[in-house]
């Protein structure tokens, strides 16, 4: 069955946001390995 929905969970965008440690944006994404997954599954 093909993906048709993508429900991404989560804290909200500015927690976090800039603190040592923290990852916001298209690196996070990245790091979780969703980029590729996303981009395979056509997004």
């Amino acid at each position: 069955m093909p993906m048709t929905t993508c429900c991404l969970l989560g804290a909200p965008i500015g927690t976090g946001a800039g603190l040592p440690g923290c990852e916001d944006g298209p690196g996070a994404l990245r790091r979780a390995g969703l980029a590729e997954m996303l981009a395979a599954a056509g997004a």
